[in-house]
């Protein structure tokens, strides 16, 4: 494959070349209209081994309504697969540029999720090399922090730009700072 697209993007042109709808795709695989909506903007994906790449590919597949629907989505395929042969039938092509695309989005979330553990990490080392006290930091979250007194406070944010310097540039992303004062 030579082009990596994540399995909502996939759906959604796929969708969007036969005109089908999430709601309508949801009832014929008799899931509910939100799994689909998640789906299709990249909050979820489907698991392996799970029916639902079959079920999909099968109702796309029966949906195809003329060549030139057929046409986009060996163009796709093509784009995609980076093969332009027309060898496959139409239906193992949607198959294959589901599963790509699924492969694609779960191993790229589990690369995420380690670098995130990885980074918060971080933030627990910031904690106890600034002051040694446990309650200098809170964990809100894995994004939110509370960090409680000045010296902690600008000794965490030089650790962190520290910390962001030192990642390649395809990982650096926004990093939001509010400080809230009280009397």
């Amino acid at each position: 494959m030579s082009v990596y697209i994540p399995f909502g993007e996939c759906l959604k042109r796929i969708l969007c070349i036969l005109d089908i709808s999430i709601n309508r795709l949801a009832k014929a695989i008799n899931v509910d209209n939100s799994l689909v909506n998640r789906w299709v903007n990249g909050k979820r994906i489907p698991a392996y081994n799970t029916p639902y790449i079959d079920s999909i590919t099968d109702f796309v597949a029966r949906n195809i309504r003329n060549s030139f629907q057929v046409q986009q989505i060996d163009e796709l395929y093509a784009e995609i697969c980076n093969l332009y042969d027309s060898e496959y039938p139409i239906k193992d092509k949607i198959r294959i540029l589901l599963q790509e695309a699924q492969g694609y989005s779960i191993e790229h979330r589990k690369r995420e999720k380690a670098r995130n553990k990885e980074n918060s990490g971080i933030c627990h080392r910031i904690r106890t090399e600034i002051t040694g006290k446990e309650k200098a930091i809170f964990d809100l979250s894995s994004e939110d922090k509370i960090i409680i007194g000045t010296e902690n406070i600008l000794s965490a944010v030089a650790d962190l730009l520290t910390a962001v310097s030192e990642l390649p540039p395809e990982n650096k992303s926004s990093i939001y700072i509010q400080h809230i004062y009280r009397l």
